[in-house]
């Protein structure tokens, strides 16, 4: 005889719902924000400048050769209108345990906040000054393989090219780094290498670290390089973020499956509008991923470039990456993670709308459209580029 007694056993549903990852936001803290108050309406605020007048030597009752001075115009265009769109029936306000509504605003209002966040980061291609391999006795052009013998040189390096620049020490100077080189630079040191003044990371805030204010950050700009110069192999996979695309020679079928041609060059095509989620999918294209892993990839501002026999990948943080390509000469390149530094306010932004929640009623529906939504500009005018530096450093 055997007892039967699950139905005495009560399951019980917790007080809250789980608490999603959410990402150190630090743009705020670097970037400029003075044009935020001119502009509140418009879309474009200009910030021209003129070129730079020089020393000449002056002979006594020689005339002087007057300089020619040019001016340039440089503008910020307010043109980001992003929303996070959701959709709660009243049904389930009225039946579900926990408040929806409110765990969704405010999930989509820090989604918001995390692609301003990353934008601003990425203008940190637009900087004047670099610091790679070959500044610090290795290759020229290569990323820089960190390590707990060279991370004083490296960021001391990036220190040295703002002060040989001129860049004016009136603000406080940034540094901006992600875990995996914070975890190098404090195994660089006995004891934590940052004399840290706020433990609780509050905005990313690290301490100050080799005459810079350091802020952690896990959604600096990354960049690889996969190789394909030979077409896939049927079942061939390519893997970013956790997310898997696979190379079909006959019909697509899967969820990330993409059409292998016969031809590297239109497969590639294929993959490239398979990662980017854009043309049409379809068996003789690709098929569409699931809704979570276009988010893994939209919410890290995963986007791949065709490059005829190789794809160029960026992303807002470092990539996890992987591959089964059977061709021994294809694959992924080095992986480049961009740290930025520079004087506080060398990047401009305006956010002429801040997150905030717009609540809809539905027509036909009963229950209403949550659109988060946000309007915000970023701009890296070349005053800041001449006060930022990119330190290319190898994943």
């Amino acid at each position: 005889m055997a007892n039967d007694l699950q139905y005495f056993t009560p399951e019980y549903w917790s007080r809250r719902a789980q608490v999603l990852l959410r990402k150190a936001l630090v743009g705020r803290a670097i970037a400029n924000f003075e044009e935020q108050s001119l502009m509140r309406n418009g879309d474009i605020v200009h910030r021209p400048y003129h070129s730079d007048p020089y020393v000449a030597t002056y002979t006594k009752g020689t005339a002087v050769t007057i300089q020619d001075i040019t001016t340039t115009d440089e503008y910020l265009t307010v043109d980001q209108s992003k929303v996070v769109p959701v959709y709660v029936d009243d049904d389930d306000i009225k039946q579900n345990k926990y408040n929806v509504a409110a765990e969704l605003i405010d999930r989509s209002t820090h989604m918001l906040a995390r692609d301003i966040d990353s934008t601003i980061l990425a203008l940190v291609t637009s900087a004047a000054l670099d610091v790679d391999d070959g500044d610090i006795g290795g290759t020229s052009g290569n990323p820089i393989s960190l390590s707990t013998s060279n991370a004083v040189n490296v960021f001391g390096t990036a220190h040295a090219e703002l002060g040989q620049n001129n860049v004016e020490m009136d603000r406080d100077w940034y540094l901006v780094i992600d875990p995996k080189t914070a975890n190098v630079i404090m195994q660089t040191f006995v004891a934590n290498g940052f004399n840290t003044a706020d433990l609780s990371l509050k905005n990313g805030f690290l301490g100050d670290w080799l005459g810079f204010k350091v802020f952690l950050s896990n959604s600096l700009r990354s960049s690889v390089s996969l190789g394909i110069a030979t077409d896939f192999t049927d079942g061939d996979t390519v893997v970013i973020n956790g997310v898997t695309f696979t190379a079909e020679t006959g019909t697509p079928t899967n969820a990330g499956d993409f059409k292998a041609t016969g031809t590297a060059a239109t497969s590639v095509d294929n993959l490239v509008a398979a990662i980017n989620g854009t043309g049409t999918p379809g068996t003789s294209t690709y098929i569409a991923l699931s809704a979570e892993n276009r988010a893994k990839l939209k919410n890290n501002q995963v986007v791949a470039t065709d490059n005829t026999t190789s794809i160029g990948i960026v992303a807002a943080g470092r990539m996890t990456l992987s591959e089964t390509l059977t061709a021994v000469a294809d694959g992924f390149g080095t992986q480049t993670v961009l740290s930025i530094a520079g004087r506080m306010g060398g990047i401009d932004a305006v956010i002429q709308t801040e997150p905030s929640v717009n609540i809809k009623d539905v027509q036909d529906k009963l229950g209403k459209n949550y659109l988060t939504h946000t309007l915000y500009g970023t701009k890296m005018f070349v005053e800041g580029a001449q006060r930022t530096v990119e330190i290319n450093l190898a994943a």
